[in-house]
């Protein structure tokens, strides 16, 4: 099915195929790995994957004691226990040239490649490009790329909306540490514009209204965290959840504090200190005259890669 499909991209001048090749002792987990990844990035974009015995012009993936990627001699090592998923996708897009996290890479390479074909629309906190190329936004927002807050017409809060986090920061209401108003509805979105950075929150005080709530059941106010790299859902006012600290999955981080309008007490609402750090991808990159140590070691694994662009 792959020959014909290739026979057919060829004959139509639309393919950019790119040709790889498995060592035989390569681990079945480090190939079925990389074989998810190309799947993916077939459906995505205009690429096309053909495994071949050719080698010239290759790339070489390197089963080694890390993973790293050394362009000087165009090698990649690779190592079972700090690849994943998102590791290969974003290795094969960085060998590729789109040094950037996974939801980033379709964009590019269809872009590089000149994928008229396919999707170039990049959407934005979790959305994601239906067939049409259009966007299908995640909750809390809206807009032709899912840019924009859905919710902010109804924010009753000064403090709320987009927040460019730079470096460390404290969040609150406005009202804090005074009781917040009675109806409270209110969204922060922490957001940064560097690709690999990876927003940290910090629970100093809830300040949510718990009164006559049982044991491990959700407060009469609700605090929700969007875009979080484990979903824990409203946080449960009595702490039964140990939830203390919120990390994003990318580089953005949505919270939203929705008040019980029907409550009599008197609650701040929470008190949040946030920081931003940078994913480290797993990789270390080698420069022109550096080498690696396990470049040479005995039982090597090989993956051989190289782009034929057909016109």
């Amino acid at each position: 099915m792959r020959s014909l499909l290739l026979l057919l991209f060829v004959q139509h001048g639309l393919a950019n195929v790119v040709n790889y090749q498995f060592h035989t002792d390569n681990d079945n987990e480090i190939n079925e790995c990389i074989e998810r990844s190309m799947e993916m990035l077939m459906d995505e974009t205009c690429l096309f994957f053909r495994q071949t015995s050719e080698q010239d012009a290759s790339v070489t993936f390197i089963q080694s004691e890390h993973c790293s990627w050394q362009e000087s001699n165009r090698t990649v090592h690779l190592n079972p226990n700090c690849i994943s998923d998102d590791f290969c996708y974003e290795m094969i897009g960085r060998v590729l040239s789109i040094d950037k996290p996974r939801h980033h890479i379709a964009r590019h390479l269809n872009l590089h490649y000149n994928c008229t074909e396919k999707c170039t629309i990049d959407c934005q906190h979790g959305g994601t490009v239906l067939d049409d190329c259009s966007c299908k936004c995640a909750y809390g927002f809206s807009g032709k790329q899912c840019e924009m807050l859905a919710k902010q017409a109804s924010f009753t809060d000064s403090s709320c909306g987009v927040i460019d986090v730079h470096d460390d920061g404290v969040l609150s209401l406005s009202t804090f540490p005074e009781p917040r108003e009675k109806t409270t509805f209110c969204q922060w979105l922490l957001e940064s514009s560097d690709p690999w950075a990876m927003i940290e929150v910090s629970v100093e005080r809830l300040g949510l209204d718990g009164e006559d709530v049982r044991p491990g059941a959700r407060c009469n106010d609700f605090f929700t965290a969007f875009g979080e790299q484990e979903q824990v859902g409203p946080l449960p006012c009595d702490g039964s959840l140990n939830v203390t600290e919120l990390r994003s999955k990318a580089n953005w981080l949505l919270l939203e504090l929705r008040s019980d309008p029907y409550s009599e007490n008197s609650v701040t609402g929470p008190l949040l200190r946030y920081s931003i750090k940078r994913q480290q991808p797993g990789v270390r990159v080698y420069s022109e005259g550096m080498t690696s140590s396990s470049a040479a070691l005995p039982a090597l694994a090989v993956l051989a890669l190289s782009v034929l662009r057909i016109f």
